[in-house]
């Protein structure tokens, strides 16, 4: 997730925002956060370019998408 391409066109945009919004009920504040990103969903959605409010709402979901709770810790087997 962290490796991913930034969006280039609202197709690209919308389909990171849909496999983000299944997590939506960990991360705090989603809607918030993906606000910036919300008008490249729609279906007619005409490319304006990309933002710094855009790069840092995807940056800040790739973070709590790859973070706890989203992401789940591994147990670490050496505490008791």
């Amino acid at each position: 997730i962290l490796k991913l391409p930034t969006p280039s066109t609202p197709k690209q945009v919308h389909s990171f925002v849909q496999a983000a919004n299944y997590y939506r009920d960990h991360i705090e504040n989603f809607s918030k956060i993906a606000a910036p990103l919300y008008p490249y969903t729609k279906k007619n959605a005409v490319w304006k370019g990309w933002t710094s409010q855009m790069e840092n709402a995807y940056n800040d979901l790739k973070r709590r998408l790859t973070t706890s709770p989203v992401f789940l810790n591994f147990p670490d087997d050496t505490s008791p």
